[in-house]
Order: C-alpha cells, then sequence, then structure tokens
C-alpha cells in the first residue's frame, strides 16, 4: 500500500499540487489564509506520514520504534514548500542495526519519491 501522492509519475506531482491548495485557497495575499493552510498542511503531512509508517511496518507492530516530526511541521507550522524534518527513534532491544536501516529507507524513500525534501536522522533513544 503506498500512501496518497508518494511515489507518483513525475515525482510526486499529485502530492506538489495538493500543498499549494491547502487551506482552501491558491492566494497568498488575503489575511488569515496563513495559519488556515499551515493547519491543513501540517494535518495533511500528519497523515500522510502515518500512511507512509503503516506501509513500512507492514502489518507488523513494532516497538520500540518512533517517528519524531521536528523542525516546522512538528511546531506545526510548515509553509507550503517547507521540508521534512524526521528524526526515527529506535530503542537498541527492539530493530537491530540492519533492521533498522531498512525500515528507515522504507520510510525515506517514498518521502524522496514524493518531491518533498527531507532532513533526516536515525537515533537511538540515548542519542
Amino acid at each position: 500500500m503506498r500512501p496518497k501522492g508518494a511515489g507518483e509519475s513525475g515525482g510526486g506531482t499529485v502530492l506538489r499540487a495538493q500543498r499549494l491548495g491547502h487551506g482552501g485557497s491558491r492566494d497568498f495575499a488575503t489575511p488569515g489564509l496563513g495559519a488556515a493552510r499551515r493547519r491543513a498542511t501540517t494535518e495533511h503531512r500528519r497523515e500522510w506520514l502515518g500512511g507512509l509508517w503503516e506501509a513500512a511496518c507492514a502489518g507488523r507492530r513494532l516497538d520500540g520504534v518512533a517517528l519524531a516530526a521536528v523542525g516546522s511541521l512538528g511546531r506545526g507550522d510548515p509553509g507550503p514548500f517547507s521540508d521534512l524534518d524526521l528524526v526515527l527513534l529506535h530503542h537498541p532491544r527492539g530493530l537491530s542495526g540492519p533492521d533498522v536501516a531498512a525500515f528507515a529507507d522504507r520510510l525515506w524513500y517514498p518521502i524522496w519519491d514524493s518531491g518533498l525534501r527531507l532532513d533526516h536522522s536515525v537515533r537511538t533513544v540515548t542519542e
């Protein structure tokens, strides 16, 4: 199951078009639309990332692994062209090193395919 907008031809053309229309308008001059657009963008990206998470888990429950949004998405303040700043946290007793890397790839590649810029890291809880 690929999340809507991920990996579509044209490098995520659908996702790019969607992020401009968040908030109900492509107008950037009307007062108040910026806040509505940021809320809609936050909701859309969180739902989209939730779908990526479910796909990466492939129906399995993964204990000791979490995805944290930091930066503008973590603050609930992304613009239509903001990058994603994500941290994949894991407990060493959960997934092993190679399994963590494979899981991270299942998250990162659909994001890259979508055309969104990604600043990412994988860290243990201690780190």
